[in-house]
């Protein structure tokens, strides 16, 4: 089993031109995956200025794809909504993770509501996936003050800064909720040392569609490491953090 922990979709708001956040059907995802030979991807929305009817396209989405995406909600913390958005999505809509991207979003990672959506996703036992681009200091912070909440580094913390990537590893190496998101990384001996330091805490993922997951597989794939510890960060370690049988 291949598990992408890490793809966009959506309209987008209108009158967007930003070609990363607008104008991605469900398609653009199922499609190069089923090319890449991944079995299934968490998917969540591109970037608005409010979540209710973005989560609403994944839920749709996922409703037909059901065998082949897995609905993550995102949220801006900034807004009072979120906490029904998030509500809504996991307790009537079955969603199994949450993406947060303080940069898009605009949001301080100290912002009181961050930590509310941090304690009730470890209530629901889900996953936050975090962009860690910059932020790597912050996010262990908040790894310590919610231990019972799965955090994802994703980029693991920097497409081509190692010294960060490096921090990233010891952050997940030194805390049981801390992983690591290989979307974009491009420094491959990063993915190496991460994989073996802490082989049950490495995610795979693509930032598909910007980037086919075909390519971003091949980054482990081609790694002289063993074929189980490859298969871990595959799909084992995702499959493991969502409580899916393998």
């Amino acid at each position: 089993m291949v598990i992408d922990f890490h793809t966009h979709m959506g309209r987008g708001e209108a009158g967007s031109k930003d070609l990363l956040q607008s104008g991605i059907p469900a398609e653009d995802v199922v499609i190069p995956a089923r090319e890449a030979g991944v079995t299934l991807s968490c998917i969540f929305p591109v970037t608005y200025e409010d979540y209710g009817d973005a989560n609403r396209e994944i839920y749709e989405a996922t409703a037909k794809y059901p065998d082949e995406l897995i609905p993550f909600a995102r949220l801006n913390p900034k807004r009072e909504t979120s906490i029904a958005q998030f509500r809504l999505a996991v307790e009537e809509w079955g969603f199994k993770g949450l993406k947060l991207h303080h940069g898009c979003d605009e949001f301080s990672l100290t912002l009181p509501r961050v930590g509310r959506i941090l304690d009730m996703a470890g209530e629901y036992r889900i996953p936050v996936i975090f962009h860690s681009i910059g932020a790597v200091d912050a996010l262990t912070a908040l790894a310590d003050k919610h231990r019972k909440t799965p955090i994802v580094f994703a980029h693991m913390g920097g497409l081509w800064n190692w010294p960060d990537m490096r921090k990233c590893v010891e952050s997940a190496r030194t805390r049981e909720n801390v992983y690591l998101g290989t979307e974009a990384c491009l420094v491959m001996r990063c993915i190496k040392e991460a994989i073996e330091a802490v082989p049950d805490k490495v995610i795979f993922g693509s930032d598909a569609p910007a980037l086919h997951p075909g390519p971003e597989m091949a980054k482990i794939t081609l790694l002289r490491v063993e074929e189980a510890l490859k298969r871990k960060a595959l799909g084992e370690n995702a499959a493991s953090l969502l409580g899916l049988s393998q």
